[in-house]
């Protein structure tokens, strides 16, 4: 199948009015005005969807933010790449997908709202699911803590129970399909391998799914049934607990897989510590014999509560619990009368407590801050939600607003980064004494630029002030000019961070100085990968470009963005190497 012409769009340039022809596949790139030289965003809608971000770009296609004009809602819009679009067995697959997704109804799967075809694409459009996915959170930290992906598999597990029910199995759990629809909520994503519980693949020679996690009974070409999910699920929170998956080695080799997956390693090697519930429970999703794991969902959800409930003993059981509530309610009643006597004492004594609690929590932010700038954005980031939630004295609550936006920047939750901004320059100034104008003016002004859509550029940012507060706003222009993937700009602010010298009340945003230069080391490293040649229609070039392109991105500290764009310029040429290479 030869490759689908580029669509050619003709849009205006913001700054010259200029007419720019751009020939593009993908929605949402940045192109160059000729005329002026001003960078400007490619905009496209599919039917009645307007699409605003992108959330993640893979070998298939992309997935945007997008906003349902006709029924003013955030959605996602997940887009099939054109040359696919064109290939009837993939865009039945998609569609496959949608029918497979559409017809379950549950809390703890990604909700399919629809599908269609536009510019030549197919697209689902899909439940918007923007706290990322547990791949993000083991990349982010390596091994995570026991109750937190206990909690993780108990979710998935009732939304697998779910889609069984519905005569469906999943066929490809992994870490990158579990979702966050909020900070504890996770939700399957991807039904795109679902097939009919009990039947074959199309295939039996071919491997679904992905090798970490893949059943042995898939590589045996025997028939698989939910018992394959619960092996797949099993496979993944063994992977997030213990920081490694239940096999070692990678190969693609099905009997070398099969062998590998005869002797998994128990969870108790791999990841000493944990409770006994947590071992065996796991280690019974990930048993080669399917006849060994749990014969229904039900057993398994059973299993995966005990585990969490074993972590705290202190619960009390469901009955129990209910016969304490009861005999508390009576010892209320009675003590309703020395409630009213007792409500004036508190009255005072809140005064004399509010300085110690101010203290807490000043001593929570600054804990926080110490996450942040150690690279645990994603506790820190949870940290600041709570603050924010907790803190009323000013300036503290403004400080933590913005860094709320700044720990969710980091992490690629753009959303949430927004929400936290708006929150600040929605609340105004703080202040009207004379004394804290200035403060007060920085948090709605450097909000109010946070807020807008396009990339803050240094020369007209108005930095006047190296040595207060300025010196942050450059930091989190940066990070917000990252995050939109103009680079260029967001190393000219982190080269005036580097620069710049806070003093006084203002001397701890030098704290972040070592984090800034992670960002500008890995800017250098992509600056100079950018300059070299781009290659010809030669495959012994494209491969040498491929090559290069790989040995930059692995001098990388940071995951996150940069990342991203490597990724794409990696699938460009590979797809380019494989036209070259097809037969003729």
């Amino acid at each position: 199948m030869l490759p689908s012409e580029p669509e050619t769009l003709s849009q205006k340039c913001p700054a010259c009015g200029v007419v720019v022809d751009v020939t593009e596949q993908e929605p949402l790139a940045r192109v160059e005005c000729p005329e002026c030289g001003e960078k400007f965003r490619i905009e496209r809608t599919f039917d009645n969807f307007e699409l605003l971000e992108t959330l993640g770009v893979g070998g298939m296609g992309s997935v945007y933010k997008a906003r349902d004009t006709r029924l003013d809602r955030f959605v996602a819009l997940k887009i099939l790449r054109k040359e696919l679009s064109a290939d009837p067995a993939e865009a039945r697959r998609l569609e496959q997908e949608a029918r497979a997704t559409a017809a379950i109804n549950d809390p703890h799967v990604v909700q399919v709202f629809s599908s269609g075809t536009d510019h030549g694409q197919f697209y689902l459009v899909m439940e918007l699911v923007d706290f990322g996915s547990l791949d993000d959170l083991m990349a982010q930290h390596g091994r995570l803590l026991e109750a937190e992906i206990l909690e993780t598999g108990l979710q998935v597990a009732k939304g697998l129970k779910a889609a069984h029910e519905k005569g469906l199995i999943h066929r490809d759990i992994k870490p990158g399909n579990i979702l966050f629809g909020s900070e504890h909520a996770a939700k399957i994503g991807d039904f795109g391998l679902a097939v009919a519980a009990g039947q074959n693949a199309e295939s039996q020679n071919e491997i679904w799914g992905t090798p970490y996690y893949v059943a042995p009974e898939r590589l045996n070409n025997e028939p698989e049934d939910f018992r394959s999910d619960i092996y797949s699920l099993g496979a993944t929170l063994y992977h997030a607990i213990a920081g490694r998956p239940p096999i070692e080695g990678e190969t693609n080799s099905a009997s070398a897989l099969r062998d590998l997956k005869n002797n998994p390693l128990s969870l108790a090697e791999a990841a000493p510590g944990l409770r006994r519930e947590t071992v065996r429970t796991l280690d019974r999703m990930v048993a080669p014999d399917p006849n060994a794991r749990f014969a229904s969902y039900d057993e398994l959800i059973d299993h995966l509560a005990g585990a969490v409930e074993a972590l705290n003993p202190s619960v009390q059981k469901p009955k129990r619990r209910r016969r304490i509530l009861a005999a508390l309610a009576v010892v209320l009643l009675l003590a309703a009368g020395a409630a009213y006597l007792y409500e004036a004492k508190q009255r005072r004594a809140i005064a004399a407590r509010a300085p110690a609690e101010d203290l807490t929590l000043q001593h929570l932010y600054e804990n926080a801050r110490a996450e942040l700038i150690a690279g645990k954005s994603e506790s820190a980031r949870t940290a600041f939600t709570r603050l924010s939630n907790e803190a009323q004295k000013q300036p503290l609550l403004s400080w933590i607003r913005l860094h709320r936006g700044l720990a969710n920047l980091i992490r690629g939750f753009t959303t949430q980064a927004r929400q936290a901004f708006q929150e600040l320059e929605a609340a105004g100034p703080f202040s009207k004494k004379p004394e804290e104008a200035g403060l007060a003016a920085f948090f709605v002004d450097t909000a109010r630029t946070m807020n807008a859509p396009d990339p803050v550029l240094p020369a007209t940012a108005g930095l006047s002030d190296p040595k207060g507060p300025q010196a942050f706003a450059a930091l989190l222009f940066a990070m917000k000019d990252w995050q939109l993937g103009d680079f260029a700009n967001a190393a000219a602010f982190l080269e005036q961070f580097a620069k710049s010298e806070p003093a006084g009340a203002f001397a701890w945003i030098k704290d972040y100085k070592p984090f800034a230069e992670k960002y500008l080391t890995d800017y250098r490293i992509y600056a100079d990968w950018k300059k070299l040649p781009q290659p010809a229609d030669n495959a012994e070039q494209i491969q040498a470009a491929l090559k290069s392109l790989r040995d930059s991105q692995n001098k990388l500290q940071l995951r996150g963005r940069l990342n991203e764009v490597y990724k794409e310029e990696e699938t460009k040429l590979t797809r380019r190497l494989a036209e070259l290479q097809k037969p003729r």
